[in-house]
Order: structure tokens, then C-alpha cells, then sequence
């Protein structure tokens, strides 16, 4: 809407939601580092890390540049879902990806203790 008493602005087309480059099956290090296909027309995008599918537990949030790099840390090893949305020069945040899954195994298993089997 424009100014009270104004001219409306003309309807827009929200723009699509970025996908991640090179997503990784299994990070090993943190900060797992996440990189966005650029979208035409949005100077900058949401990103959302959470603990389910349906985005309702958001562990975090963040609006960047189109371009910058995401460095995600502070999660534990796990399975989480990163979301992204477009947002568009005026501010208008376009629809919420599907959730792309982030696996992350930083921490190794502890070694196994294995003693030879003697045979008597």
C-alpha cells in the first residue's frame, strides 16, 4: 500500500527462495559454512536453522547479503533443516523454502577398546 491518501503500489511478484550451493551429506566441521544461489532482484535472504520439518523450533535466524556465506555454530551433532527465504528491495520476504536437511558429525565416537581373543 502506498500513503494514506496515496496511489497504491502496484502488485509484485515475491521471488523465489535461494537454494544452498554444494550441500554437504554429513558436516564434519563447525561452523558448517553455507553458501545461496543468488536470485535476481533480492540484495539480501533469511536463513533459519531448526530442529523439525515444519520450521516451528528455530534454533537460529539471520538475514544476509545475496552472496555472503552462512556460518552456522553453536549446534550439537545431529540432524537439523535449514530454510531460506528471498527478500526483495522493498522488504517483502518472498515464500519459505522446503526444509534441506543438515546432518552434522563433528564430534568423532569415542574409540572402541578391542582386546585380542585368546584361544585356549
Amino acid at each position: 500500500m502506498g500513503q494514506a491518501g496515496g496511489t497504491a503500489t502496484a502488485p509484485r511478484r515475491l521471488l523465489p527462495p535461494p537454494v544452498p550451493f554444494d550441500l554437504k551429506p554429513i558436516y564434519k566441521e563447525i561452523p558448517l559454512q553455507v553458501t545461496f544461489e543468488p536470485i535476481k532482484d533480492s540484495p539480501s535472504l533469511r536463513v533459519m536453522v531448526t530442529l523439525d520439518r515444519e520450521a516451528k523450533d528455530i534454533l537460529q535466524e539471520k538475514v544476509i547479503r545475496t552472496g555472503e556465506r552462512m556460518d552456522i555454530s553453536g549446534l550439537r551433532d545431529g540432524v537439523y533443516y535449514l530454510f531460506t527465504q528471498s527478500i526483495d528491495g522493498v522488504g517483502l520476504e518472498g515464500p519459505s523454502s522446503e526444509p534441506f536437511v543438515l546432518k552434522l558429525r563433528a564430534n568423532p565416537l569415542p574409540p572402541l577398546i578391542q582386546l585380542p581373543r585368546w584361544q585356549t
